[in-house]
């Protein structure tokens, strides 16, 4: 798996918290539903523990009831399979760090995405996710194992949202702004 491990220094942290929590890039874990946050940390716990854990373990039965361990192999081969067809290296947040990187962000929407899928059968949000993420020849098996964890994920009542992105506005209506025609 190819990853890079982002550590944030004290300082960094204590300016996060400080300007609350407007890190350029990055979102706070403390803005994430259970779900997004289950993803995010159980991402980490894997890929910095070299494999998943009994505390990982633990927490999908808490969250999954009786489909715990199913949900952990899911996660595992979803996170495997992410890693060989990445087109490039993750970065991935150091566990603890409360800033979400931007990685671990379209992971999410990547998931968010196939929910969504799964509820209207438009997969072309998925497919535009994966041309940025996964090499082509791997595209297809990781959509399937996306669907999967996404549906498991939603099955449980973990619905992960789909960030809303501003439209900015006409350069007209930004006061002060120069226009150039």
């Amino acid at each position: 798996m190819k990853v890079i491990i982002i550590y944030l220094g004290k300082a960094v942290l204590e300016r996060l918290v400080l300007e609350d929590t407007k890190f350029v890039g990055r979102v706070a874990m403390v803005g994430l539903t259970y779900g997004e946050h289950l993803i995010v940390w159980g991402l980490r716990r894997v890929v910095t523990e070299r494999g998943p854990d009994g505390l990982l373990l633990d927490e999908c039965c808490c969250a999954f009831s009786d489909d715990g361990d199913e949900a952990l192999r899911m996660l595992c081969l979803f996170l495997c399979m992410l890693g060989r067809s990445a087109r490039r290296p993750f970065e991935i947040g150091a566990p603890g760090a409360l800033a979400v990187t931007r990685d671990e962000n379209r992971i999410l929407m990547l998931l968010a995405a196939a929910q969504r899928w799964a509820e209207n059968g438009d997969q072309a949000l998925v497919d535009a996710h994966l041309l940025w993420l996964a090499a082509p020849e791997h595209r297809p098996a990781l959509a399937q194992v996306t669907l999967a964890l996404g549906n498991l994920l939603a099955a449980h009542g973990y619905v992960l949202a789909i960030p809303v992105v501003a439209v900015p506005q006409a350069a007209e209506a930004w006061p002060g702004k120069a226009v150039m025609h």
